[in-house]
């Protein structure tokens, strides 16, 4: 098991970094993306580690887990996932945490484990928060109703931003304020976001269907935002696969910021025993 602390580890033959906090029973949190790092979900994740050891790491291409001279894939991330989660369960079953683009890191990890005929990943806790579809299709529709809530102004700046060489930190400051369900909220951060990672990940995302890893998830608690842009007709599939599904009202697409306090109590009644 991985001690505590920041670690650089192999994992697929990729410099992994990896940051444990906390005691307890493992927890893996998947952060989303893609192309944001494990950092803005640290600070809110904190109240768990009295019961858990939580174990954060950077996707491939993401964070501190740095590619060179390569850029990224959905394979490559749901291979390293693949390879993580092993090297951390072990015989053992794994717990879980993901969030948004991360619950399709999870789904598409254990896609890959099917593909490599490894044995079959085994799950004991696992939540997924404001997760995206199973199905590109509605993946996509998911993508255009963020774009919707932008303003024409908004989407112009944040072109110019994709195709010059202006920072990831500046498309991230002109679209983050839309995943929250009141505009003017201030996000706590970081929010370390790469956007080679993000352009080369989604140019790669090719058609997918991951319903039947979900009938590998025995015991998922799903939870939503009220008024993120992921419809909950989008994720029909995961809410019906799920054990237990909670709505948070007037939230948007980070519940662990904007409804700080409800989201704790479903988190620790999920993981905090």
């Amino acid at each position: 098991m991985i001690s505590q602390g920041e670690h650089n580890i192999d994992v697929g033959g990729i410099k992994t970094f990896v940051k444990v906090v906390g005691q307890g029973t493992p927890l893996l949190v998947v952060h989303g993306g893609p192309g944001f790092s494990h950092e803005y979900l640290v600070d809110p994740l904190n109240f768990l580690t009295e019961n858990r050891m939580l174990i954060f790491y950077d996707q491939p291409g993401c964070g501190k887990t740095v590619l060179g001279d390569r850029t990224s894939s959905p394979s490559l991330i749901y291979k390293h996932l693949s390879s993580f989660m092993r090297s951390i369960a072990g015989d053992s079953k794994i717990d879980l945490l993901a969030h948004s683009w991360g619950t399709l890191v999870v789904l598409g990890a254990l896609a890959q484990t099917t593909n490599m005929a490894q044995p079959t990943i085994e799950f004991g806790r696992t939540m997924f928060v404001n997760p995206v579809s199973v199905t590109n299709t509605n993946y996509g529709i998911a993508s255009l109703n963020l774009i919707k809530r932008m303003p024409e102004s908004i989407l112009a700046q944040m072109e110019k931003a994709t195709q010059s060489e202006e920072s990831g930190a500046k498309i991230m400051e002109l679209i983050l304020p839309y995943y929250y369900s009141n505009i003017d909220h201030k996000p706590g951060g970081p929010f370390n976001f790469n956007k080679a990672t993000y352009l080369s990940v989604n140019a790669q995302l090719t058609e997918f269907d991951y319903s039947d890893q979900l009938k590998q998830m025995k015991n998922l608690c799903v939870v939503t935002g009220e008024e993120d842009f992921i419809t909950l007709d989008l994720i029909d599939e995961l809410i019906l696969a799920a054990s237990s599904h909670y709505v948070i009202k007037s939230t948007g697409h980070f519940p662990f910021y904007e409804s700080r306090e409800e989201f704790q109590d479903i988190a620790n009644n999920m993981f905090a025993r």
